[in-house]
Formats: structure tokens, C-alpha cells, sequence
């Protein structure tokens, strides 16, 4: 009972002096200011996700942080050009040359084209920019629907570009004056139809041969063209304009898709180039026919396979639609595949994407299953999606879609296994449905596509996007890949190009240049960003309320835990003297004079930037001036009167201590942790910009070493004053709160 009214004795007595404290405390005028700042940072660290329209890990939109090159140009007769351009290559055969965009084509079914030559030039900034130069017309034949620049390599290093047309019912070879070399009249009006010829966007480039198949009812033809021009001795052979062969294949039954072309020009012996096949999906079952070719025996000696004759075509395999689980199916489309084991350009497995939702592989020797899955992605909340198309790429990924509602589903499949890439993980949701045929962007190493949406995507390797477009006045035709710009200060920018509905050629660049920091404002994206951005797109405002949490939490752990070391070796030193006080005493002179910022480098570099890791770097080498203060303290207190008589009345050395002097020495404790925070804090930032400070933390220092390795210092201020000001005011808040508390603890203070 005694001891229970004790008790509430001493919770009375604290509580009247916590009363009488906070009455001393409220007359200071800076002391209440201080608490006022740290009252408002407090709620901004605790309500700010409330405060704060993103979250720290938000970066702007691409639409609002990349600017890519944009050029278009009002074409004549606007209503009459339907089709998507088609970029112009440079070919050339040296080693590791450079492909560049020299022009850009148009054309309608009317028989009129227009090439633009491409230029390009600096801006101020050293940014490249695209610009086309006045066109020169060109007729071809009337009805033409799809043309193509084959890529001719020449042995003489000069460009030599081709094209090859077709309308519904004739075939063209077109020279580089858009002249009708060849005219191909076929039996029939083309339903199916496929290309294999060196596109370095689409296919592994081979360089050497162009194949075209078209198709209808159960009639196949085929054409091989050679695509090199042979200059020996000075005498040009332009056998890259007639073709190597016609092919003529009758499958008895109907052909339903497009057939997958294949051709190996490396795989050569006894005079032969080998395994080439056309692979045809009929209504029934799936056919390989092969054909050899046969190479002049002229050329080899001096060491060049050169193609003299094709063998007639011959059935290969056949596999009918029957799935690993004896279900019937039909193919939707079929591409290659090829493992990173092979070599460029050996395809080694044929990928089927099914009416089913199935992934199936065989193996192109001998059609044998390889594989049989279905096209799963691992959201589970996706469902109901239906796989339309399967795309080859660059480097043998394949580029999956499905449509789900009204949306997009993409993915990259794995071609040895014919699972999502990633377990599952590599896929993404899109708005509308695909428009155009993925391309892969060599300059960026990025899918690009479009939707009916009107967007065009760039699609990072994992299906992330990259960035996001919108063509300005909308798109009458799909976009089209045209090609890079490079040049030799390392610089690269690859195109897209369409016509849009107003009647412009409309080009942009994927890579972009980043525009970011952003100031404040409202931006394309309907985005509004109260103090602007950084380098990296990331939301000012948000950071700061943010940051305030880990500021927080550094300024009071840290001084606290140094505070609590300090007073405890001071209490400790100063009460038993002797020994005891010489170490600790020797001890804190050590650390007293050490250079405390390069030792903080020091031991942040060697224990990583971790936040707490800098908590305990700050709180080691905090501890040593309030060590000698409260020793001080406590030497005066020992020869005061009640510490005599609490020593007769027979108190241990731990009572006197931790009952007697520690409650009188715990102001000063106190107010030594308030100025702490202001210290740790201002610590915090100063590893944080030297580059010690924790990567993954939100914190003010970190914003200032971010604006310091970007090269903003000078032209950012929405970026560089914002935590400058916020350090400034937490630190001078616990600062003042100090002063104040002070002149509670000191009587004579309040005097003045």
C-alpha cells in the first residue's frame, strides 16, 4: 500500500513538473516556432500518402519526360495515300557497318510513289534531328498493295536497293529507279502470302537470298532470288534481279495460312545448299516440303557459293492438327524459333500458336513435337484471352498476342520451351487492339508496336513499357519501322513512320531525349507537378513529404542513440572517477579528435549504404561532447549536499547514481539530443551527397546527390532548393526547440 502511494507520488511530482516545464517552455517565442516546424513535418510524414498525389517510386510518363524527334510534312493528294511508309536502306557488306535510313517511300494503289531523302542535322543541344528533303516521283503499276525494299547487298561496297510488289494477281521486281525489271503474272488471285528476305528489325540477317511465297486454294508458288551482285574482274552479274527460281507446289488440299519460309545459306556440302524448306499449313494438316541448291562449281574456287540451280520440292513431313493431348486444333500462325545455342539464322524449331491457346513446337528436321503449352501468363486475374498471332524477332524470341476484350495482351515466348518468358512474367496489357506488326528497334533494343487506340508502344525486353507515343492527328495507316539514323558521334535515333488521318508523313524517333527535370506545372500527360520533377521524372513534392520520414527517423534514432551512449559513459566516469575515468576519458578524447566527417566516409563505405548503417555511423561518432558534459555534470553533483546525505543514510552506488544524479543530469540529456537531431540530420545529407547514402531510401540528401550527378545543380532550382529548405527549417526547428528547453533547465537564462 505504502509503496503504491509512493508511486503515485512520483507520477504527481512528474507531471506537476512537466506542467511547470511546459509553462516556462510556451513563453519562449523561438521554442514554440521550432515545435510548430516539427509538429508540420511530423504530419507530413505521417499522412503522406494523403499529402501526396504519387507514390516516391512514381516517375512522369514518357509522354510528358521524352521528347523524340518528330518530323512530319503535309503530303499532296493526302486522300490518296493509304499505305505505310517504307524506309530506305544504306547496305553495305564491310564489316560491322553501319545500316542508315537515306529515304523514305510512299505509295498508293494508283500507281504514284514519292521518295524523300533523309537528313539530319544538330540542334543547339547536340540533339539529331530528321528532316526530308523534296521528293522525287515515280510511277509503278497500278493495283500494288504491299511493297518492299529488299536490302541487295553488292561485293563492290555501293548501294544497290531493290524492291519487290505485288498487286492480286502479278509480281514485280522493281530496281532502284522503281522500274519494273521483272513482271511475274500469277495463275491466281493471292490469298496468302510470306516474305523471307534480310530485314535486320524482323529476322536474323543472312543478307544473301530473298524468298516470297503466295498462295491460294491449294496452289503454292515460290521465288528465290539470290541477292548478291557479283563483281569479278570488272564485269557486274546482276543475277539479284532474276530469279534463282519458281517454285510450283500443288498440296491437295487448301491453304489456310501464310507458309513459313527457311533457308540456311551457311549450310553447305557436296556442292548443296541444304535443308531449305516452305513449311505450308493447309486445312488438314501441316506440310514441309524441302529443296536443295545447287551451287556453280565456277565460284567456288574462288571461294564464293554461288547458286546455280533449285531441285524440285519434295514432301518433307506432315503433321496433322492433333495437340499432346489428342485434341484437335488449327493454326492461327507459325514462325521460327531458334535456341541462343545455334547460329544466326538456323531456326531450328517451327512454332505453331493455336485456335486453342496452345504453344506448340516441331522440330524442322523432321516435325517431330518438341513442345506442346498452353499460352499462360502468371496474373491470374487475366483470363478469357484469346492468342491471335505469333512474330518472330530478332534474336529468336518470339513475340506472342492475344487479344482480351477490347485490349492487347503481348508476350515473349521462350522458342525452345514455348512458355511465357520468366515464368510467366514477361507480358503486358495494352488499350485497343494490335495494328501493326511488332518491330524490333536495334537502336534501343525495344519492341515497338501500335493499337487501335491510337498509341504506339516501345516495349522494354521484359514487356515493360518503355515509353508511350501518341501521333498527332491519328493514324490513317498502321506505323511502319522505317529504319536508323546514325552517326559517328555515338549518337542513334531509329524511326517509325505512318500517314495520319490530316494527310501528313508523320515520323518519330523511339530513343527520345529526355527533357526531365521537368519544372512546375501541367503536362501533356494531364499530370500537374507542384515543384516539378528530377532527372529521372521522379515527382519533387512527393520526395519532400516522403523524405520527411526518413529524416525523421535518422535525426531522433541517431541522436538518441548517441545521446543515451554519451550520458551513460559520462554517468559511469564521472561517478567512480579513478581508472574507470581515465579510459573512458582517454577514449573520448581519441574520438574527440578524429576528423569526424572522413571517418563517417570511412565506415559508410565499408559497412554499404544502408540507412541504417548511417544511423549507427552518425550515432559512434556523436557520443563524445555529451560524454564530457554530463562527467561534468555529474563531478558537481557528487559534492552536492543530498548526494551526502542519501550516501549516510546508506544508498548503494547504484541508487545514488541512477536515483540521485542521473534524474538531474536527464535535462541536459535531453537537451543535448535536440540539438543532435539538427546535427544527424544535416549529417545525413552530407553522406547522401557525398554518395554514401542509402540508394533505395527517400530521403532530402539523397535528392541533393541525385541533382549533384545529374548536372541540374545550376539550372534545376525547383530541384535543388526544396530540400535544401525543408534541411534547413527541420534542423533549425530542433534547434530552436533546444534553445528553449534550455532556458527551462537553466533558470538563469530565463533572468536575461
Amino acid at each position: 500500500m505504502a509503496q503504491s502511494k509512493k508511486w503515485k507520488e512520483s507520477r504527481r511530482a512528474f507531471r506537476r513538473s512537466l506542467k511547470n516545464g511546459w509553462q516556462t517552455y510556451k513563453r519562449s517565442k523561438i521554442g514554440l516556432v521550432g515545435l510548430g516546424i516539427i509538429i508540420m513535418f511530423v504530419v507530413m510524414a505521417v499522412f503522406a500518402p494523403f499529402i501526396t498525389p504519387y507514390t516516391p517510386y512514381y516517375t512522369a510518363p514518357s509522354v510528358d519526360i521524352i521528347r523524340g524527334d518528330i518530323y512530319n510534312i503535309t503530303l499532296q493528294n493526302s486522300a490518296s495515300w493509304i499505305y505505310a511508309p517504307v524506309g530506305i536502306m544504306n547496305y553495305v557488306t564491310a564489316p560491322g557497318a553501319n545500316i542508315n535510313l537515306t529515304s523514305v517511300l510512299i505509295y498508293n494503289d494508283i500507281g504514284q510513289v514519292q521518295i524523300f531523302p533523309v537528313g539530319y542535322n544538330y540542334t543547339s543541344q547536340k540533339i539529331l534531328k530528321i528532316y526530308l528533303k523534296s521528293p522525287t516521283n515515280y510511277s509503278i503499276p497500278k493495283g500494288i498493295t504491299s511493297l518492299y525494299e529488299t536490302g541487295t547487298y553488292m561485293a563492290s561496297f555501293m548501294n544497290a536497293n531493290t524492291f519487290i510488289a505485288n498487286s492480286s494477281r502479278n509480281f514485280y521486281i522493281l530496281d532502284s529507279n522503281l522500274k519494273v525489271y521483272r513482271n511475274f503474272s500469277l495463275p491466281f488471285t493471292i490469298q496468302e502470302k510470306s516474305i523471307f528476305y534480310n530485314n535486320p528489325f524482323i529476322m536474323p540477317s543472312v543478307g544473301q537470298y530473298s524468298l516470297i511465297s503466295f498462295s491460294h486454294g491449294n496452289e503454292t508458288i515460290l521465288y528465290i532470288f539470290y541477292n548478291r551482285q557479283l563483281n569479278y574482274f570488272g564485269m557486274p552479274q546482276p543475277i539479284h534481279k532474276i530469279p534463282l527460281a519458281k517454285l510450283y507446289i500443288n498440296t491437295s488440299e487448301r491453304v489456310i495460312n501464310s507458309p513459313l519460309i527457311y533457308l540456311n545459306p551457311n549450310d553447305v556440302s557436296n556442292g548443296y545448299l541444304n535443308t531449305s524448306q516452305i513449311i505450308i499449313p493447309t486445312n488438314n494438316s501441316l506440310v514441309s516440303y524441302g529443296f536443295n541448291i545447287k551451287m556453280d562449281p565456277g565460284y567456288e574456287a574462288l571461294g564464293f557459293n554461288v547458286p546455280q540451280v533449285v531441285s524440285e520440292p519434295y514432301v518433307k513431313w506432315i503433321v496433322n492438327y492433333t495437340d499432346d493431348h489428342g485434341q484437335s486444333y488449327l493454326p492461327l500462325s507459325i514462325t521460327y524459333g531458334y535456341d541462343w545455342g545455334d547460329s544466326p539464322g538456323i531456326q531450328s524449331t517451327v512454332v505453331v500458336g493455336t485456335n486453342t491457346n496452345e504453344i506448340i513446337g516441331y522440330s524442322r528436321a523432321d516435325g517431330k513435337m518438341v513442345y506442346d503449352k498452353y499460352f499462360v501468363v502468371s496474373n491470374p486475374s487475366l483470363k478469357d484471352y484469346k492468342l491471335q498471332a505469333l512474330y518472330p524477332t530478332n534474336g529468336g524470341i518470339i513475340f506472342a498476342y492475344a487479344t482480351l476484350g477490347d485490349r492487347s495482351l503481348v508476350a515473349l515466348i521462350n522458342p525452345s520451351k514455348g512458355t511465357v518468358q520468366s515464368n510467366g512474367t514477361f507480358y503486358n496489357v495494352l488499350e485497343g487492339a494490335l495494328n501493326s506488326i511488332p518491330t524490333y528497334d536495334v537502336g534501343s533494343s525495344r519492341y515497338i508496336t501500335s493499337t487501335t487506340a491510337g498509341d504506339v508502344y516501345l516495349l522494354q525486353p521484359n514487356m515493360v513499357i518503355n515509353q508511350t507515343f501518341s501521333i498527332i492527328g491519328g493514324m490513317k495507316t498502321p506505323i511502319n519501322g522505317l529504319g536508323n539514323i546514325l552517326s559517328y558521334t555515338a549518337q542513334m535515333g531509329y524511326y517509325y513512320g505512318t500517314i495520319t488521318n490530316s494527310g501528313q508523313l508523320y515520323m518519330q524517333e523511339t530513343i527520345g531525349t529526355n527533357i526531365a527535370p521537368l519544372p512546375p506545372g501541367k503536362y501533356p500527360s494531364e499530370n500537374t507537378y507542384i515543384l516539378g520533377t528530377d532527372a529521372y521524372g521522379r515527382d519533387i513534392w512527393t520526395w519532400l513529404v516522403y523524405g520527411s520520414r526518413a529524416e525523421l527517423v535518422v535525426g531522433i534514432v541517431a541522436a538518441l542513440s548517441s545521446v543515451l551512449l554519451g550520458t551513460f559513459l559520462g554517468l559511469i566516469s564521472g561517478f567512480y572517477g579513478g581508472w574507470v575515468d581515465s579510459l573512458i576519458m582517454r577514449i573520448t578524447d581519441i574520438f574527440l579528435s578524429l576528423p569526424g566527417l572522413v571517418i563517417m566516409l570511412i565506415l559508410a563505405a565499408s559497412l554499404g549504404p544502408n540507412i541504417w548503417n548511417i544511423i549507427f555511423v552518425i550515432a559512434i561518432l556523436s557520443w563524445s561532447g555529451i560524454t564530457r558534459i554530463i562527467r561534468a555534470q555529474v563531478l558537481s553533483l557528487k559534492t552536492r549536499a543530498f548526494i551526502d546525505a542519501a550516501r549516510i543514510s546508506g544508498a548503494s552506488k547504484y541508487r545514488l547514481m541512477m536515483v540521485h544524479i542521473f534524474p538531474n543530469v536527464l535535462p541536459l540529456t535531453f537537451l543535448y539530443m535536440s540539438f543532435g537531431v539538427s546535427g544527424a540530420i544535416i549529417t545525413e545529407a552530407s553522406l547522401a551527397f557525398l554518395g554514401m547514402g542509402d540508394p533505395h531510401a527517400v530521403t532530402w540528401g539523397m535528392m541533393l546527390q541525385y541533382l549533384w550527378t545529374t548536372g541540374h545543380v545550376l539550372d534545376a532550382p525547383w530541384w535543388l532548393l526544396p530540400p535544401g529548405i525543408t534541411i534547413t527549417l527541420l534542423s533549425l526547428a530542433f534547434y530552436l526547440v533546444g534553445r528553449a528547453f534550455d532556458e527551462v533547465i537553466n533558470p538563469r537564462l530565463r533572468r536575461r
